[in-house]
Order: C-alpha cells, then sequence, then structure tokens
C-alpha cells in the first residue's frame, strides 16, 4: 500500500471516529426535567417480600395528584402495583433495588389503598390522563395493569413497563431474567439521575 492510499485510510478512519463520536453524544442528552413540588407521603412497603418497611426509595401518591403532575408539566417516575399482586410482589423488590442504586424517588401508587380509592370521577380522570400508555383488556377496553412502571418527563408520559418480561418464571426467576428486567427500569429511569 503506498503512503497516499495509507494517508487517505487514517483520514477517512478519523472522520469516522469522530462522526460516531458526534453521534454517540447528541443521542445520549439527558432531557432537562421540569421539577415540581410533588405532595407525597411516607409508605409502609413491608407488604411486598425482600423490601424494608422503612428503608426504600418509594413515596406514596395519590391518583389526584399524578394527574396534577402531568396538567402542571411535572416529571416523576411512577410505580402502580398492590402487595396483593402476585406479580408486583416479585417486581417492587427489582424496582426498588435500581431506584437505590440509581438514588431516584419512586412515587407509589397503591391500587388497592382505601384511603385513594381507585374509583369513581378520579378513576375517570387518572384513566383519560393514562390513556396512552394504558393496555386494553380482553374486552377490549383501556385499564391499568399492574404492576406498572412509567414516567411522567415535562408533563408528557414516557416509558413504561407493564408486568415482569417474557422469561420470568414466578417465584424463581433467572438472572438473565433479572437482569433483563431491572435493566428495563434503569432505561426507565435514566432522565431522573441527578
Amino acid at each position: 500500500m503506498n503512503k497516499k492510499m495509507k494517508k487517505l485510510l487514517i483520514t477517512l478512519f478519523l472522520c469516522l471516529a469522530l462522526f460516531a463520536c458526534s453521534n454517540t453524544n447528541s443521542t445520549n442528552e439527558k432531557t432537562q426535567l421540569n421539577e415540581i413540588e410533588i405532595s407525597s407521603y411516607p409508605v409502609d412497603m413491608s407488604g411486598y417480600k425482600g423490601i424494608s418497611s422503612t428503608r426504600h426509595n418509594f413515596k406514596g401518591i395519590s391518583p389526584s395528584e399524578i394527574i396534577r403532575i402531568i396538567e402542571e408539566k411535572g416529571s416523576a417516575i411512577i410505580y402502580m402495583g398492590f402487595d396483593g399482586c402476585h406479580v408486583c410482589q416479585e417486581a417492587a423488590k427489582y424496582i426498588n433495588e435500581v431506584a437505590e442504586e440509581l438514588e431516584v424517588t419512586v412515587y407509589y401508587l397503591n391500587c388497592a389503598d382505601p384511603k385513594y380509592p381507585l374509583s369513581g370521577k378520579i378513576y375517570n380522570q387518572l384513566m383519560e390522563k393514562l390513556d396512552p400508555i394504558l393496555d386494553t383488556n380482553k374486552a377490549g377496553q383501556k385499564t391499568i395493569f399492574t404492576p406498572h412502571v412509567f414516567t411522567i418527563e415535562n408533563g408528557e408520559l414516557k416509558n413504561g413497563h407493564i408486568s415482569v418480561v417474557d422469561s420470568w418464571e414466578d417465584g424463581r426467576p433467572s438472572e438473565d431474567s433479572v437482569n433483563e428486567l431491572k435493566a428495563i427500569y434503569k432505561d426507565l429511569m435514566a432522565n431522573f439521575v441527578k
């Protein structure tokens, strides 16, 4: 290979390397989040396996507060579930592990909390706001399935994940299944890391 050809190849390689770096930086830009004050309350998570009753990264939230976050163009990570849901029992532990690792707060809507019942007018309002990220049931109606983790970024409903992963085995998920689920949660929560 002659000197001209070597120079040309080196120049081409450098151009490709610069292009790759500039593309990586532009796609990894973090969204600037609008942080509003969120009304929450301490929540006892002792009904969940593998989560301490008080040492966790969850804060309780009401349905009306989720609506307010959306309307006021705020930002939050939301987990909808309840401790009587066997899949929630398995997922919540890993939601919390990822939240602790990333040092973020997850706002927990307890779908079975009698203090904030999901019924009547507030239920209809919440369903209307969450419509873009809800799945349909067998009857073709939009519904809240649990566990559901999603984000609100500047008032917009963003990423969401319902249930666990396809390879999950109830009560004894493989390490690969756990890692796959945790990777999904990390991706969901990434914009909230400070």
